[in-house]
């Protein structure tokens, strides 16, 4: 606290984060990319994977970008794009349809890329476990690269480059990336090399991007996919944010535009999380992730505008369906004779097959147990129970998946996430199995949720400099959540009702009388004058009518028990 001039509050927060010396404090703080990015060579398989695209290039040979339909998957795809089409590359892009198609590779897919005459296909943000897809693309012809960062599986991959940080063998091994910072450092080792080669690829390199230029995709892919916003995904967060503070693309301006967000040093991870994400997810999630990628690659003005508009429907749309499935599920548990289990498998064949993972999310929030929610699908004309699993802490998704994969078609994911398939005649014993699985990693014992807060707190300790110094803790997110206080045996002195079901609330403690805001907390029973309360809460500054005033967020309220 000393030596960096800051609040002993913030010092002891970084040193709970396992910051432990002044360096790094400070690199932690103000990341640079000069000082604080590991060499991006030493991304496993990156340089034979460049000379791959390179020699595509040169040969005139078609190259397919073949992506995810999500956040991450688009916005890895549009940074490779931006790269390649600038390079004179011969490109095409290819996204799964989610409801005819859906997650990943499929021979499908491959079959048609063959046809047309794909020499190269790069995935991104998946293929590592489509073995028997890539399996086919090679007997049909094609070369693969494979850039992902999901769990490797356990038969081995046939592709000819891999790139994914969990081989052992990978320098950015425990920087736990999402593939958007997976591209991002690709790009960076495949600007270098067709800078120096411009000359003779026939590239004009002034049009080429700089790496910098690509900073806000890797951002948004890497904030939305709740990767741990540390080591290189904070510098990456941490940069791209400042872009878009700064010069936001074409794109990323429009859907500001249309969803109100904040501007300037206002734009924060939230709004990447809850106003730009949602809608590229919407879009291939309701319809295609085409609009998503044509959105973030166009130069149009006039097309950015129509793009944005049409992915806002779908995110209202989105939240519709979302809403829908989320009321159902919460019916079929009411319902359950035996609603107490260790995890829920909840299954209903009008859920649109693009929200469910939402849902789940959903449920777990209100039970905290994993959840799978599964819809009915097709694949041709074949019928397919496919489903979306979301967890809770010492619950790894992919892993549960794996003991369960004698009843499964496909399965892949990672330890918070993962998506699976199988037969409708399997789907009930399926749903007793995963009830049963996540029984014997708990170890017979309901996980339960556990309150965490970084510090205790006197009303007193808090001003206005505090929670400015606490804001260059951001960017908050996975792995680095924005700080959380409690305090104590707070008296409520009084409170007042804010729109429909949220509350403003007057605290009060050895002499010092704080204002908090409690979302949706509208007719808690705790909410009562005189009443004792213990609260966890964040920071933030409140300006009104040009006066800045300290706000608490209040995120749990119990009974003091002091």
């Amino acid at each position: 606290a000393t030596d960096l001039g800051i609040n002993p509050v913030t010092s002891r927060i970084l040193f709970q984060r396992n910051i432990r010396t002044v360096d790094q404090a400070k690199a932690f703080l103000t990341p640079t990319l000069r000082n604080h990015l590991p060499n991006p060579r030493e991304l496993k398989n990156v340089i034979p994977a460049v000379e791959r695209i390179i020699a595509a290039i040169k040969n005139n040979e078609y190259i397919t970008i073949f992506s995810d339909f999500d956040v991450d998957g688009i916005t890895s795809a549009s940074q490779i794009w931006h790269v390649l089409s600038n390079a004179k590359a011969k490109l095409r892009y290819y996204v799964p349809d989610r409801q005819k198609e859906g997650y990943g590779l499929s021979e499908y897919a491959v079959k048609k890329l063959a046809e047309e005459k794909t020499n190269l296909l790069i995935t991104l943000d998946c293929g590592i476990t489509s073995v028997k897809e890539i399996r086919l693309a090679k007997e049909l012809g094609l070369d693969v690269i494979v850039v992902d960062h999901h769990e490797i599986g356990q038969e081995e991959n046939p592709a000819d480059i891999i790139i994914n940080p969990h081989q052992v063998e990978c320098g950015f091994h425990n920087e736990k990336l999402a593939t958007a910072g997976i591209a991002w450092l690709i790009s960076i080792v495949l600007l270098k090399e067709l800078q120096d080669k411009s000359t003779d690829l026939g590239i004009d390199s002034a049009k080429l991007p700089s790496n910098k230029e690509l900073l806000d995709l890797a951002a948004v892919g890497t904030i939305c996919d709740m990767v741990p916003l540390t080591g290189v995904n904070r510098l990456i967060a941490s940069r791209g944010l400042d872009l878009i503070r700064q010069a936001p693309r074409l794109g990323i301006q429009a859907l500001i535009d249309i969803a109100g967000l904040p501007v300037g040093n206002r734009f924060s991870c939230s709004s990447v999380s809850f106003g730009i994400g949602p809608r590229l997810n919407a879009a291939g999630r309701v319809e295609s992730a085409n609009l998503g990628f044509d959105l973030l690659t166009s130069n149009s003005s006039a097309e950015v505008k129509k793009l944005a508009n049409t992915i806002n429907k779908l995110n209202n749309d989105r939240k519709s369906l979302e809403e829908y499935a989320r009321e159902t599920c919460l019916e079929i548990l009411e319902n359950d004779e035996e609603s107490e289990k260790f995890a829920y498998a909840l299954y209903d064949d009008s859920f649109h097959l693009g929200v469910i993972g939402i849902a789940a999310q959903r449920i777990v929030e209100a039970k905290y147990r994993p959840v799978a929610v599964m819809t009915l699908a097709k694949d041709g004309a074949k019928p397919l129970v496919k489903g979306s699993v979301r967890s809770v802490k010492g619950f790894h998704v992919a892993e549960a998946l794996n003991k369960l994969s004698k009843l499964l078609i496909s399965h892949g994911g990672h330890a918070e996430a993962g998506g699976f398939s199988l037969e409708p005649e399997n789907l009930k014993e399926f749903q007793s199995k995963f009830n049963e699985v996540a029984k014997e990693i708990f170890k017979g014992e309901y996980p339960k949720k556990v309150s965490k807060f970084d510090l205790e707190l006197n009303f007193s300790d808090i001003n206005i400099q505090l929670v400015q110094e606490l804001q260059t803790l951001a960017p908050f997110g996975i792995g680095n959540p924005s700080p959380l206080f409690k305090t104590s045996a707070a008296e409520i002195k009084q409170f007042f009702i804010m729109g429909e079901s949220h509350v403003k609330v007057e605290l009060h403690k050895e002499n010092t009388t704080r204002t908090a805001i409690g979302w949706r907390m509208s007719g808690n029973k705790l909410l009562i004058r005189g009443n004792l309360v213990d609260i966890i809460y964040s920071l933030e500054l409140n300006t009104y009518k040009g006066i800045t005033s300290v706000q608490l967020i209040i995120k749990e309220l119990t009974a003091s028990c002091s």
